[in-house]
């Protein structure tokens, strides 16, 4: 899973761009949560991803700002 994301404001709660169509469910069957980098400025507030257990992208939290999104993981 490779791109960016910009936020124009902090997330509450998850939010979901990408459905399980378009990201698919981790071969271990359990969700994956990480920390996205930002690249725009830097932020005391960073953005969190999460791949659920079942697909999907979701993000929370962040600020304006640009994040990087890097990750590889094992689908079925």
């Amino acid at each position: 899973l490779n791109g960016g994301i910009t936020l124009t404001g902090a997330v509450s709660g998850w939010g979901a761009p990408l459905g399980s169509n378009a990201v698919p469910a981790p071969q271990t069957g359990e969700a994956i949560i990480m920390t996205l980098p930002s690249w725009k400025v830097p932020t005391t507030n960073p953005a969190r991803l999460r791949i659920p257990a079942d697909g999907g992208l979701q993000i929370t939290r962040g600020s304006a700002n640009a994040f990087w999104i890097n990750l590889t993981y094992p689908i079925n």
